[in-house]
């Protein structure tokens, strides 16, 4: 095989260890960030709101794309969406008597754990590569 043909395959498996990276380490800290809301999301008298938390695969227009949403999905006894519940609770509210209801961030903190995401993916492709090139160098 020339460095050419090499080169080529060598560059589609750098290719699919880059998404293959950007993949597992989304995940990883999806699954992070569900779990903190689950554990903080507040329960209210019947847990419907914790329960309705949700991981969904992103589906972008283009078939390249990669993620992951968390929603709370779903709607309560009065029609409320459980996201807006969720998103009024996190950043707090007016009462219909008037009264502010300071917000309990519950959601930033979870969110907050994304960070350090870039330098994970990163570390993760440099291992895939390393691993590609290494086994090129065993043939």
């Amino acid at each position: 095989m020339s460095w050419e043909e090499s080169f080529c395959k060598m560059g589609e498996a750098l290719k699919e260890a880059a998404t293959k990276s950007v993949e597992e380490v989304l995940l990883e800290y999806s699954k992070k960030v569900l779990e903190s809301l689950k554990e903080k999301t507040p329960a209210g008298e019947t847990g419907e709101l914790k329960a309705s938390l949700r991981l969904k695969v992103y589906k972008g227009p283009k078939t390249t794309k990669v993620g992951y949403q968390i929603v709370y999905d779903g709607y309560d006894s009065k029609g409320r969406p459980y996201q807006v519940i969720a998103n009024s609770l996190n950043r707090g509210f007016v009462n219909p008597s008037g009264i502010i209801i300071s917000g309990t961030h519950f959601i930033d903190v979870s969110v907050s754990l994304l960070r350090g995401m870039d330098t994970a993916i990163n570390v993760r492709w440099k291992e895939l590569a390393n691993q590609i090139a290494n086994g090129k160098e065993e043939k």
